[in-house]
């Protein structure tokens, strides 16, 4: 199935049938019995990756077809974002943040800034708020006035619970009211800030200092 019209053909026959597995099967023999025709294999290896995740919800099998495209083309950037979610919708977070991390440690600059943004969401987003949390603390070690960091603090906090989380949200939005930029945007900071001071910190008099400077 090398050719367009072929796949579509294949495609529109596998949906009337239900048979996607058969179908992603076919193309995945295919793609392995090509030499040296880069450009059609990956063409399949990315229809079996999409037909196992899409069609027939195999996101773990989906996995597989997507690192084996990864490594046909590292330099396909569409391919690794489509491996790094898949992987996410896996539940191979795991896996994926050493990957991550690893990548990270060798990066410097704007790479190194966009995989610790990567690798932050990745944790937010699997609700593990300590280890996103983390991360941003190291992305603003590095750079303290990255507010974009301030910000992907403040929402690991937010979700994480306890009264050491609540206490650091409290500094962290005080930082972020310091660089509010409209005094709505500062007033709802620190309003914010003053409903953390009284829960669960039970700070009623701060609290009520930092409401009464907003009125």
């Amino acid at each position: 199935p090398s050719r367009a019209a072929t796949r579509k053909a294949m495609e529109g026959a596998a949906a009337r049938a239900d048979a996607f597995l058969d179908l992603a099967r076919a193309y995945r023999s295919a793609a392995d019995a090509i030499d040296g025709d880069l450009k059609t294999r990956k063409t399949l290896l990315r229809r079996v990756a999409e037909i196992l995740d899409r069609d027939l919800g195999k996101p773990e099998e989906a996995v597989r077809a997507w690192k084996a495209l990864a490594a046909l083309d590292p330099e396909d950037k569409g391919a690794a974002a489509a491996l790094e979610a898949c992987m996410a919708r896996a539940g191979q977070q795991e896996e994926l943040a050493r990957e991550l991390g690893a990548r990270r440690a060798k990066a410097s600059g704007a790479e190194r800034g966009a995989l610790t943004v990567k690798l932050a969401r990745l944790w937010q987003d699997a609700a593990r708020f300590g280890l996103a949390a983390e991360v941003w603390r190291e992305a603003l070690r590095e750079s303290p006035a990255d507010e974009e960091a301030l910000w992907g603090l403040h929402a690991a906090l937010e979700g994480a619970e306890g009264p050491r989380a609540a206490e650091e949200r409290v500094q962290v939005l005080s930082a972020l009211a310091a660089k509010a930029k409209s005094p709505a945007e500062r007033g709802a900071l620190d309003l914010a800030r003053a409903e953390a001071l009284v829960e669960p910190l039970g700070r009623l008099g701060e609290a009520a200092s930092v409401a009464l400077a907003v009125m």
